[in-house]
C-alpha cells in the first residue's frame, strides 16, 4: 500500500514537474502568439506533450528572434554557462536571429499514425535513425530524438540545437519553409528512455 502511494506521488510529481518545464518560457510570447502557434490543440489522436513538442515547434517558426530567449534558457538549465561556448546553441541563436517567420505547421493525422508506427517500432528494437523495418515510409522528412525525457519542449529545442549532429539536419527540417504538414509521436525507447519522432509532408496526406 506505501509502495502505490509513493508511487503515485512519483507519477503526480512528474506530471507537474513536465507541466511546469516551460512556463518560465511561454512568457516570452503574447497569449495571441501561443495560440496562433498551437495549431494542434484540437488534434485528439496526439498526447499532451506531442501538441506541447508541436506549439513550441511552430513558435520557433513564427517567431525565430523571440525563440532565442527560449533557446538560451534551455541552453542554461542543460548545459549551465558552458552553453555560452557550445557552437552549435551559438549557431542556433544566430540562425533564428537572421531568421525571417515562418508559417504555421499544422497537424495531419496520416503524418502522426507515421512517426508513431517508428517511435513505437524504433522504442521497441532498441534502434535509433530512419531505418524503418515495417513501418512504411510515407513522409518527406523525419526527424528522430532521444532522451529519458517525456517532455514535448525538451525534445523540440534539443532537435534544434542538434548537438554533435554535424550536418544540423533536424534543425534544417524544422525550420525549413518546404513542410506544410505534420505529425509527433513521443514513445518509449528501451535504450534511451523515450523517443520523438516528427514526420513532415509537403502536401496533406489522406
Amino acid at each position: 500500500m506505501i509502495y502505490k502511494i509513493l508511487l503515485l506521488t512519483m507519477l503526480l510529481y512528474s506530471s507537474v514537474l513536465n507541466a511546469q518545464v516551460d512556463a518560465k518560457p511561454l512568457n516570452y510570447f503574447s497569449q495571441e502568439e501561443i495560440d496562433l502557434a498551437n495549431t494542434a490543440i484540437s488534434a485528439d489522436y496526439m498526447s499532451y506533450q506531442e501538441k506541447k513538442a508541436f506549439m513550441w515547434m511552430n513558435l520557433a517558426r513564427m517567431q525565430p528572434q523571440k525563440f532565442i530567449e527560449v533557446v538560451v534558457f534551455f541552453a542554461e538549465q542543460e548545459y549551465g554557462s558552458a552553453y555560452k561556448s557550445n557552437r552549435y546553441v551559438k549557431s542556433l541563436l544566430k540562425e533564428l536571429n537572421k531568421l525571417k517567420p515562418l508559417h504555421a505547421l499544422q497537424p495531419n493525422e496520416t503524418m502522426f499514425k507515421s512517426a508513431k508506427c517508428w517511435a513505437i517500432e524504433a522504442g521497441k528494437l532498441g534502434r535509433i535513425g530512419h531505418n524503418r523495418k515495417n513501418c512504411k515510409k510515407i513522409h518527406d522528412a523525419e526527424c528522430c530524438g532521444y532522451a529519458d525525457e517525456n517532455s514535448g519542449f525538451y525534445h523540440l529545442v534539443s532537435l534544434l540545437i542538434d548537438d554533435e549532429v554535424a550536418d544540423l539536419g533536424h534543425r534544417i527540417i524544422l525550420l525549413s519553409d518546404q513542410y506544410y504538414f505534420a505529425g509527433i509521436s513521443i514513445q518509449p525507447h528501451k535504450i534511451y528512455g523515450k523517443n520523438i519522432v516528427i514526420n513532415f509532408s509537403r502536401t496533406e496526406k489522406l
